[in-house]
């Protein structure tokens, strides 16, 4: 007795739909490429943390010391109480936290590049003495020194 074969076509009518957008995730808008490129050449893999719609960035990348994030968007009024600041790259970054935080919040790192505010929070990644030579190395891979 010989195998016998069954071949199944599907008209087109019946193929299965095709993935509807509505459900899709947005692609990555360039501000989120640009930090999660720059973390990638500091050894880092950084993702998308949250979906802004207005172009801005929330990037957050699992490190063995915690959660690291890293937020940019553009320059504007916050309630930001600055600790202290330091030159870092040639970039001004202040250390600080919002008003509204509890006072026992860690402090953030925040700088501006070409128009966009970053700011930087979570432990000091694997590879890095501290928060200051990992944040001007972040700075340095953003092409902002200056």
């Amino acid at each position: 007795m010989t195998p016998t074969s069954t071949v199944v076509t599907t008209s087109p009518s019946l193929a299965p739909a095709a993935s509807s957008s509505v459900n899709a995730t947005p692609a990555l808008n360039p501000l989120e490429v640009k930090i999660i490129e720059a973390l990638a050449r500091l050894g880092i893999s950084g993702q998308r943390a949250e979906l802004h719609p207005l172009g801005e960035a929330s990037i957050w990348a699992k490190v063995s010391t915690g959660d690291l994030f890293v937020n940019a968007g553009p320059i504007r009024t916050e309630d930001f109480v600055v600790a202290d600041s330091r030159r870092l790259e040639g970039s001004l970054v202040e250390r600080g936290r919002y008003s509204n935080a509890a006072g026992t919040s860690p402090l953030e790192y925040r700088f501006e590049c070409i128009a966009v505010r970053y700011h930087a929070k979570g432990p000091v990644p694997p590879g890095f003495a501290d928060m200051d030579t990992f944040v001007g190395r972040l700075i340095r891979a953003l092409a902002c020194g200056g």
